[in-house]
Order: C-alpha cells, then sequence, then structure tokens
C-alpha cells in the first residue's frame, strides 16, 4: 500500500519496535507513523519516526525497528 500522506513514493510497513514490542506502520519514504496496525483506520500520521522514538526515550534511528512485512 503506498504511503497517503507522500502518495506513490513510500510503502507503508510494519514495523516493531525492538526494545518495546510496540507494533506500528511507517513510511518508507517520509517517515510518518501511525500508532496502529489497521490500514482500514489510518488518518493523518500522528508522528514521523524519529519523534515517535524520543518520545519513548529511544535513540531517533530506523535501527530500532524491525520489519515485520508491508502493508
Amino acid at each position: 500500500m503506498h504511503c497517503p500522506t507522500c502518495g506513490e513514493y513510500g510503502d507503508l510497513v510494519l514495523l516493531k519496535v525492538k526494545r518495546t514490542g510496540a507494533q506500528v506502520i511507517a513510511c518508507t519514504e517520509c517517515d510518518s507513523l501511525w500508532k496502529t496496525v489497521d490500514v482500514t483506520t489510518l488518518g493523518e500520521p500522528l508522528l514521523d519516526v524519529a519523534d515517535y522514538l524520543r518520545e519513548h526515550h529511544l535513540p531517533p534511528k530506523w535501527s530500532e525497528l524491525e520489519l515485520l512485512r508491508r502493508v
């Protein structure tokens, strides 16, 4: 599925935060992030990847995330 924020440029992926186990959806291009695992409920992105990780006291790096699958 393509990102509703940046259009056809980015793919949406399901990710797991390695240290917390939380699952989120993010765009591989624009870094928009949704705190949901249900693509049917995506609205405006809540945060970007770096802000989400900082909010959880983690380094703002994609290496903190594990790719589960494309959505």
